[in-house]
């Protein structure tokens, strides 16, 4: 088992390998010194029959505790987790020799900007994975939510870039690994290094990426996400975003089909560029403090679901300059501004409908609670009501949402 063990860490070697042991999860060697700190674990020892290799260290918990200590791992501390699953019984391992191994492979790498599972995630903001990527004095950036699906890129340029980012305030962002090309010249130029580290917050992972990471990628996996890709024309730091994005999701989650939308492309001409201290100063979405208390999000959210907090906050963060979409959306406000009574019976029929855009996820990938389940059979009666003139004004809402 040392040796199954070994060859896991060896495939992820920037990540905390949880090992499943029978009806525990362990970790082992510098991986359990590690969490036994973290975690307030018990680090077990052992004392006897000790072999060169053996990871003599280690600690656990039992499998139901999967979610509580992997949300302390990654969002209290920052760490990637792979977890390593048996995939086959004892009894079929027999089959194979008395002696043989159970089978584990790693499932799931859970890192800040892959997470979907309910429990680690805040309902009223987005939980962003950015990439980003330089070439020939443009950047192209894209970022993607995995528990709503939804997934946006867009092209940069240097005196924009920080207003792009702060617009998506990724918790995790990609980035092509340094590398020196044929001739020696260094892939992302000084100063272009000294910029990104400028913009991206201190709250935010950076994870470095293999360049093959952001080529473009001719028979995207689960074609059903991609569906639409290659018809759009972007420009190649942008494609290379993108495709990084799709290239890590298929690396966290396994085997999943992770349903992300074909990208919007965004132009940044079409929004108000806003520094970082023009943002922090004007407490927009946060206080000084660091809390959405006493800011300008806090007092002006009366949305009814958690969807519509995390589009009010969304509008909010890049405000609108293109005329012709300014207007698309008042008029969808006016609808309902004209309509007192279908605001509040529209208002209210939403309310029942709790986070439907994170509960559809959550069941499209399979990451699903018998809570979730029953939410999602609600939420399709529930449907049936949306018909004559709500039916028209949520058909107009999406243009706020879209605009």
């Amino acid at each position: 088992m040392v040796a199954q063990y070994l060859a896991r860490k060896q495939e992820y070697p920037d990540c905390m390998l949880l090992f499943q042991v029978g009806d525990f999860y362990e970790f082992f060697g510098d991986d359990a010194r590690r969490a036994a700190h973290l975690l307030n674990l018990a680090l077990t020892r052992k004392t006897k029959n000790q072999q060169v290799n053996a990871l003599n260290e280690m600690c656990g918990f039992p499998l139901g505790s999967v979610d509580s200590f992997v949300e302390k791992l990654v969002m209290h501390h920052g760490v990637k987790v792979a977890i390593c699953n048996q995939v086959e019984s004892a009894s079929s391992a027999k089959k194979r020799g008395y002696n043989a191994l159970v089978d584990r492979q790693v499932v799931r790498i859970v890192t800040p900007g892959s997470l979907v599972e309910d429990t680690m995630l805040t309902p009223e903001e987005n939980n962003y994975l950015a990439s980003l990527f330089y070439d020939d004095g443009k950047w192209g950036l894209a970022w993607a939510d995995l528990s709503t699906g939804e997934f946006v890129s867009t092209t940069s340029t240097n005196e924009k870039l920080a207003s792009a980012i702060l617009r998506c305030s990724p918790k995790e962002i990609l980035l092509p690994s340094i590398s020196v090309d044929d001739e020696g010249k260094v892939a992302m130029p000084k100063e272009a290094t000294a910029l990104l580290e400028a913009a991206l917050p201190d709250s935010c992972m950076k994870t470095f990426r293999p360049s093959t990471s952001f080529s473009p990628r001719s028979d995207p996996p689960n074609g059903h996400r991609s569906r639409g890709l290659s018809a759009q024309i972007l420009d190649a730091p942008e494609q290379a975003a993108v495709s990084a994005i799709l290239d890590y999701v298929d690396f966290t989650h396994r085997g999943v089909s992770a349903l992300i939308r074909a990208p919007l492309h965004v132009e940044s001409s079409d929004h108000m560029i806003i520094d970082s201290s023009a943002w922090r100063g004007l407490e927009l979405a946060k206080s000084l403090s660091g809390s959405k208390a006493s800011s300008l999000l806090q007092a002006i959210d009366s949305t009814t679901t958690p969807g519509g907090s995390r589009l009010l906050a969304a509008h909010l963060a890049s405000p609108l300059m293109n005329l012709e979409l300014l207007e698309c959306r008042l008029d969808a406000v006016s609808y309902f501004f004209e309509q007192e009574q279908l605001l509040q019976r529209t208002r209210k029929q939403l309310t029942e409908m709790f986070d439907m855009e994170r509960n559809l996820q959550r069941l499209s990938i399979g990451v699903v609670a018998s809570f979730t389940l029953k939410m999602v059979g609600m939420l399709w009666w529930r449907l049936h009501i949306f018909e004559g003139p709500t039916h028209e004004a949520c058909v107009l809402s999406c243009q706020i949402a879209y605009t």
